[in-house]
């Protein structure tokens, strides 16, 4: 089984870099204009700040599901300082290597097996559950206007791999949700990761405002972004979701009418800017950790 995902995440790699390096070429002259434009470097340079502070919020969402287990087992402070410091591992080949890396720091920090599994597991569930939703409500309409049929297939399949995720996770869950403050917990997160995907999909429409003259709405844009995340999340073995996320946005925007040239150039900036805020709060929290030399 696992071989079996593992070779199909690496075709959906494969696929996917095929899709977006023809993307690229077809109007090559065009992208390299936009993403090399001054405007276009600045509001790079911008997002790259937004998203290292959007990250906290999932690194929030992780503290608190690992406190609603086994409350007083690690501080606020000491756990953004993991999750930021462990962001960057998903460039290693694969993309979960943040979690594993995130679950060994806090390990050895302190924090139980138990308070770990069900925060790595919750996260899976919540977020996949949490970026689907963000998708399904703002962007179905106006893909099902230009696709038809092909969107709701899209969807349908987004909402049974998100709902297997979330089954899956199920028993962990209920032996960590049988209390009224564990639920509302979990409620606390979910809220944490919507508003991840709205500021995801801020960046996504920052950069095609820079790029391109949109007068459209900003609704499936965002939503676009979110399916994208999610696409890139669950694919098996690409790093930080490389190619499969730059695929939906590309495949998602040209859908509505954006010229492919714009398409192109919106994926490229944003994996710019994510990848500048994983590292960003990663340098932070080395830079913050040397100087507070021993005492950390």
């Amino acid at each position: 089984m696992r071989l079996a995902l593992r070779l199909t995440g690496i075709l959906v790699t494969i696929a996917s870099f095929i899709f977006v390096f023809s993307s690229i070429y077809t109007s090559f002259g065009q992208v390299t204009d936009d993403v090399l434009s001054f405007n276009f470097i600045c509001v790079v340079g911008a997002l790259t700040l937004l998203y290292a502070a959007a990250l906290q919020l999932v690194g929030l969402a992780w503290y608190r599901m690992i406190v609603a287990v086994e409350p007083d087992s690690i501080s606020k402070p000491a756990a953004l300082s993991i999750f930021n410091r462990s962001q960057v591992y998903k460039y290693i080949p694969g993309n979960v290597f943040h979690m594993v890396g995130r679950y060994a720091l806090a390990k050895a920090a302190g924090v139980t097996h138990g308070a770990l599994a069900f925060s790595q597991i919750g996260e899976i569930a919540v977020i996949s559950v949490a970026a689907l939703l963000v998708a399904a409500l703002l962007s179905t309409s106006t893909l099902h206007a230009h696709l038809g049929k092909t969107s709701i297939i899209f969807f349908l399949c987004a909402t049974i791999t998100a709902l297997v995720v979330a089954v899956a996770a199920s028993s962990r869950f209920r032996s960590a949700l049988n209390k009224k403050s564990n639920v509302l917990a979990a409620v606390h997160v979910f809220i944490l990761y919507v508003l991840f995907f709205l500021l995801n999909g801020v960046m996504v429409v920052a950069l095609l405002a820079t790029s391109h003259d949109y007068s459209g709405s900003i609704a499936p844009i965002i939503g676009i972004a979110s399916a994208a995340w999610l696409l890139g999340f669950v694919i098996p073995g690409a790093p930080g979701g490389l190619g499969a996320r730059e695929a939906i946005l590309i495949a998602g925007m040209t859908a509505i009418g954006l010229p492919v040239s714009t398409a192109a150039a919106v994926a490229i900036g944003h994996r710019l800017s994510t990848i500048g805020g994983d590292a960003l709060v990663a340098v932070i929290d080395s830079v913050v950790r040397w100087r507070s030399g021993p005492r950390r």
